[in-house]
């Protein structure tokens, strides 16, 4: 059996992002996003200690200031 050197448990960030260009074709909400997000936490014990949303489009490279 393999010895674990760092038991600590995982830390989730959560991130949400609707396009600001593309509403139509953007499946969830911000908020929809985020709900079954922490549902599939909450069901696989997941630790999430934070959530960040961004509504904007990425049409040009870089314009992800919350992802980055």
């Amino acid at each position: 059996m393999t010895e674990v050197l760092n038991p600590e448990k995982l830390r989730y960030c959560l991130y949400a992002r609707k396009s600001t260009e593309s509403d139509e074709r953007q499946a969830l909400s911000i908020e929809s996003q985020v709900n079954e997000m922490l549902q599939i936490a909450e069901r696989e014990n997941l630790e999430v200690i934070d959530i960040r949303r961004e509504s904007k489009s990425a049409k040009d490279s870089g314009n992800r200031p919350v992802f980055k």
